[in-house]
């Protein structure tokens, strides 16, 4: 008799005690009794233990085999034909004795329905799928059917999880706020220079005139012209820097100290490659010009980077 793959009513039928051709067979009390004296002596194997389609060929094994998956499903969500599987498998656990004692030539069917319903009820019956692996631990050193375990549809694999995010440790962060303390600082300085060099300038142009003002700041642009044809990396870098926070240089950006930063290693570490400085105060530039000496030594010496800090 051709069936759907999601009938499950024929079950109930047959462990009623009456096939659907209305032929008596064996009730499911009786195959219970059975378990619980340790033998089964009648037959109700299939719909009892019912397992995947195609392992056997008889009658009986066609009429109440198991198509698919979602069919084994389907039949643990029925109340009653769950209750007495559950049963039955603890009235084998219970007898104390293996499966190939309880159930002798039919221990294979009893093998192949437990893996089944072990698939069957993952993610679905945590109570049945408890009791299936001790089931397997007991009789079939917790291995699957092959053939029942062959028939199974393939899983997709599993992605692994996405990784955590690694939250910065605190003493990054302790670092980056004392940097951006330690920067807000010497901006603070810096409008303090700024201030004090303009409060300089009034009063100074107040009680000199503009002339005198021209004067000293020309004087201060000869010291520091001296300090740069000197000798030495660390003096014309400080004085350069000062003078910057003196003289009010805003519009001298990062890029303006760093060229200054590279002229100055080159001309103290190599002192071939001469340089030549000039610096106005009226534009507020610093303008570098490279002689053909220096030119030849830079292309010798290559990408030079500072070794010390100031």
């Amino acid at each position: 008799m051709l069936r759907k793959p999601h009938e499950i009513n024929h079950f109930l039928l047959a462990q009623s005690g009456r096939l659907e051709n209305g032929v008596h067979c064996v009730p499911f009390s009786q195959a219970l009794a059975e378990l619980r004296a340790g033998q089964k002596r009648s037959h109700w194997i299939w719909y009892v233990f019912p397992q995947r389609a195609g392992l056997g060929c008889s009658q009986m094994n066609q009429a109440y085999s198991i198509y698919n998956i979602e069919q084994a499903q389907r039949y643990l969500e029925n109340p009653e034909l769950r209750a007495h599987l559950i049963e039955a498998i603890q009235a084998v656990l219970a007898s104390g004795d293996t499966p190939a004692i309880v159930f002798g030539p039919d221990r294979e069917k009893y093998w192949a329905s437990i893996t089944l319903f072990y698939a069957a009820s993952e993610h679905v019956d945590s109570e049945l799928r408890e009791l299936t692996t001790r089931a397997l631990e007991w009789g079939f050193e917790s291995k699957l059917h092959q053939g029942t375990q062959d028939w199974l549809p393939k899983r997709p694999a599993v992605p692994p999880p996405m990784p955590e995010p690694k939250l910065p440790s605190p003493k990054i962060l302790n670092t980056s706020i004392e940097k951006t303390r330690r920067i807000e600082a010497q901006i603070a300085s810096i409008k303090r220079y700024t201030f004090i060099e303009r409060v300089f300038q009034f009063f100074y142009r107040l009680f000199f005139g503009k002339s005198a003002l021209r004067k000293i700041n020309n004087d201060i642009d000869a010291g520091v012209l001296r300090s740069l044809k000197g000798e030495g990396y660390s003096t014309p870098v400080r004085c350069h820097r000062i003078w910057l926070k003196l003289m009010g240089y805003r519009r001298v950006n990062t890029q303006l100290l760093n060229l200054f930063e590279k002229e100055s290693a080159l001309v103290s570490s190599h002192p071939a490659a001469a340089k030549t400085f000039t610096v106005d105060s009226t534009k507020r530039t610093l303008k570098v010009e490279r002689t053909p000496d220096a030119r030849a030594s830079e292309n010798a010496i290559g990408k030079s980077r500072l070794s010390k800090r100031i």
